[in-house]
C-alpha cells in the first residue's frame, strides 16, 4: 500500500495511504493524534490533501487534547492519588503503589516537572490503573452478571486504546484499565454491554432491544461515553 507523507498547516504530519480496494477517502486518527487518510490507488494525492483540508475542524476536535503535566496530588482511579516525595537517600528515581498513593520517588535534583519524573509518573499511573481495573472489574462483572441473568467464561484486563471492552464468541470478555477514570455508572454501561454481546454478539436491532431490557435507555449512556477516551486523564 504506497504512503506519502506531508506537513499540512493547522495539522501537522498526514500520512496518505492509497489503497487498491479503496472506494472512497476515509480519514482517521490515532490513539497518539496522528492523522491518517486512505484513499482509492487511482485517486491524486493533491485530492486527498484538499479533502483533509475540508476536514480540519473535524480533524481537530476528534484529536485526543494536549494534557497538562503530571502532578501531586492528581487523582488515579477511584481510590488513589498521584504523589511526588523527594528522598535525598537514593540516586535514581523510582515508584512505589500503596493502598492509596501512586509514588514518585525523587533523588535530591530531580524535579517533579522534568522528563525523566514526568515519564516514571506516567508508568506508575498506568500500572496503578491497571491495579485498581484487575481489584474491582472482575468484582463487577460478576455481580452484573449474576444480578442480570449473564454468564461468561473469562475475563482479561488490558490497555485497551481504541475501545472500552471487548466480547468474543467464546464468551471471553476483556475490559479496558482505563475504565477506572470513568464514572461507575459508565462502568456499568461498558460492562453490560460486554455481557449483552454474550448473548447477542453483532450489534443491531436484536442486540439493542436485549442491551434495554438490562439498561433501558441504553443509548442515552452511549452517548455520554462518546466524550470521553480511553487515555490517561491529568484533569483529575
Amino acid at each position: 500500500m504506497a504512503v506519502k507523507k506531508v506537513i499540512l498547516p493547522k495539522i501537522g504530519e498526514v500520512s496518505l495511504y492509497k489503497r487498491k480496494g479503496a472506494k472512497s477517502m476515509r480519514i482517521s486518527i490515532s490513539h497518539e493524534g496522528g492523522v491518517r487518510l486512505t484513499l482509492p490507488k487511482w485517486t491524486p494525492y493533491s485530492a486527498g490533501i484538499a479533502f483533509i483540508g475540508s476536514h480540519i475542524d473535524w480533524i481537530n476536535a476528534h484529536r485526543v487534547p494536549d494534557m497538562p503535566g503530571f502532578s501531586t496530588n492528581m487523582r488515579i482511579g477511584k481510590a488513589h492519588k498521584l504523589v511526588f516525595i523527594t528522598d535525598p537517600t537514593i540516586k535514581k528515581v523510582s515508584t512505589r503503589i500503596t493502598l492509596n498513593e501512586a509514588r514518585v520517588i525523587l533523588p535530591i535534583g530531580i524535579e517533579p516537572d522534568s522528563e525523566s519524573a514526568q515519564k516514571f509518573a506516567k508508568t506508575v499511573t498506568l500500572r496503578t490503573l491497571k491495579y485498581e481495573a484487575e481489584e474491582l472489574l472482575p468484582k463487577k462483572l460478576n455481580l452484573l452478571a449474576d444480578l442480570h441473568g449473564f454468564s461468561y467464561n473469562q475475563i482479561k484486563i488490558k490497555q485497551l486504546k481504541t475501545r472500552w471492552g471487548s466480547c468474543n464468541n467464546f464468551k471471553q470478555i476483556t475490559l479496558s484499565f482505563y475504565l477506572m477514570q470513568l464514572p461507575w455508572e459508565l462502568i456499568d454501561y461498558v460492562i453490560l454491554h460486554e455481557l449483552t454481546h454474550t448473548k447477542v454478539l453483532a450489534h443491531g436491532p436484536k442486540f439493542w432491544e436485549e442491551f434495554n431490557k438490562h439498561l433501558p435507555n441504553a443509548k442515552a449512556f452511549k452517548k455520554q461515553i462518546n466524550t470521553y477516551k480511553p487515555v490517561i486523564d491529568t484533569t483529575l
